[in-house]
């Protein structure tokens, strides 16, 4: 998903009054920010990874070493790709913030979508549907996006899984309304509900694996 602004005039809100290139620069902007998302979601090499633990234990080889027992000499079975989909998360790569779900612990997208292109290689895709959006209580944007994550398994078979992702647009400090959030707060909530979209399918991928 791309994000992109328009930016309104300070004494013109309603957009009336702004030029055919404000709404050029926000539309190509967006465009752009999606390619780069689905990009990085290819391959690392495309932006440089946020998660500065992932990106050091993909350099150190530690995603290889810990999958060299399951597959032996780099051979995928379907057999060791559903054993693989039954461990834990490692404790390196579990992180905890008192900024992130009030100190939860949690696992970060990059290490999600590495892991999955290297059980799975070029042979899963992830499928996102729009999203829909809903004001809470206490004038925060909530917002779903439903998701679909599929995989083929090294024997042909195919196993699709399907969650809801949430996020929150969080408002501005001691703003009332959402006129004035910054633009990153709605990229971070958009963005994050795609992310828990994931995330909970591969989840549920794990604990119905063996039924694939």
């Amino acid at each position: 998903m791309g994000i992109g602004l328009v930016q309104a005039k300070v004494d013109s809100p309603d957009l009336s009054d702004l030029g055919i290139d404000s709404f050029e620069t926000g539309y190509k902007s967006a465009t752009t920010d999606a390619l780069k998302g689905c990009a990085a979601d290819l391959g690392r090499c495309f932006r440089p990874m946020q998660n500065p633990n992932i990106a050091a234990a993909i350099t150190n080889g530690r995603f290889e070493s810990e999958l060299q027992e399951v597959f032996p000499d780099g051979v995928h079975t379907k057999e060791a790709q559903v054993e693989f989909l039954k461990h834990l998360v490692p404790v390196w790569a579990i992180q905890r913030d008192n900024k992130v779900a009030n100190g939860k612990p949690w696992v970060p997208h990059e290490y999600v979508v590495h892991l999955l292109d290297m059980v799975f290689g070029a042979s899963h895709c992830r499928l996102r549907s729009p999203r829909s959006c809903q004001h809470s209580a206490n004038g925060e944007l909530l917002v779903y996006v439903p998701g679909r994550l599929k995989a083929t398994f090294a024997d042909g078979s195919v196993a699709v899984r399907s969650d809801v992702g949430i996020g929150v647009v969080r408002l501005k400090k001691n703003a009332d309304d959402l006129s004035t959030t910054p633009t990153e707060n709605f990229e971070t909530g958009f963005k994050s509900a795609i992310t828990d979209a994931l995330k909970g399918c591969a989840v549920i991928w794990a604990a119905a694996s063996a039924r694939c």
